[in-house]
């Protein structure tokens, strides 16, 4: 238990993040553009720095990974930070058709252009970032590589809490945490959610547009070729950074102990029961 101690406790952290998130939309102040942001630092810069605390308490050093990104990967960011946000509006859309309304952030948010690209794509992008990936992927390393990626983007779309968008924060987290760990800098993931974010912001201003118009089938149609297109750009990059032994392989894991971590962890359970509260009761 000692060894996993840091583990343990960093696995309470993503349920007090919910927490934060859920009181905030109590008091209704998330229609402001700083009352988000200051939501997100609630919500994600302190747990962040009590994870930060954990690691010396508990005299586990866990990897940060705090140094930039070399600057011949910058196109895999980029590429990888454009087909993650295509292929949520593409998921996001398909769990709509199966039966579902589906809202974007910016929706609920009033206020000019800058503001709203502060509240619903800068901050988002550098706190979530530094939690998930610079702190709780670091913490839960210890299982190996795949479980600990596999963990803090399910916290991720957990703590994101809709049955709508859980596919597409699944998949997003996913990308982020592999970003992280293969390019060792969690700003490549803070770089990759921003660009995400802020074509989320132009999708949603142009969604409204096109729906206004009566275009939005042929929308959809250039979101999908793009999707493809970035894509193609993505997989080349990767194939290019693996020929020259740039991405580092996975730490072996034991899969069938984390997940049995997993399941027996007080933290992710009391995680699922805010889900499900958010989800079916608010």
């Amino acid at each position: 238990m000692k060894k996993d101690r840091l583990s343990f406790l960093a696995g309470f952290l993503p349920a007090l993040s919910m927490t934060a998130l859920l009181l905030w939309r109590r008091l209704g102040e998330e229609a402001a553009p700083k009352m988000a942001v200051a939501a997100e630092a609630a919500a994600f810069g302190l747990p962040f720095l009590i994870l930060l605390l954990l690691r010396g308490f508990c005299r586990q050093p866990s990897p940060l990974r705090l140094r930039p990104f070399r600057r011949q990967t910058l196109p895999l960011v980029l590429f990888t930070g454009v087909t993650v946000s295509l292929l949520s509006v593409l998921l996001n859309y398909g769990v709509v058709l199966l039966g579902g309304t589906y809202t974007a952030a910016s929706d609920s948010l009033k206020g000019s252009f800058g503001a709203l690209f502060l509240a619903v794509a800068l901050a988002p992008a550098l706190l979530e970032e530094l939690f998930f990936r610079a702190g709780l992927l670091g913490a839960e390393e210890g299982a190996g590589t795949g479980p600990a990626i596999l963990l803090s983007a399910l916290c991720f779309a957990l703590v994101h809490g809709t049955l709508i968008s859980l596919p597409a924060t699944l998949a997003a987290g996913l990308a982020y945490g592999w970003l992280c760990y293969s390019l060792n800098s969690v700003w490549a993931a803070v770089l990759a959610h921003l660009v995400n974010n802020a074509i989320s912001l132009l999708f949603a201003y142009g969604a409204n547009v096109s729906a206004e118009l009566g275009i939005w089938p042929y929308f959809l149609l250039a979101a999908l070729f793009c999707f493809c297109l970035f894509l193609s750009l993505t997989l080349r990059t990767l194939e290019n950074q693996l020929d020259r032994g740039k991405i580092p392989r996975f730490r072996r894991a034991d899969f069938a102990g984390a997940l049995e971590r997993l399941l027996v962890s007080p933290g992710i359970w009391v995680l699922a029961l805010l889900f499900v509260y958010k989800v079916f009761y608010l």
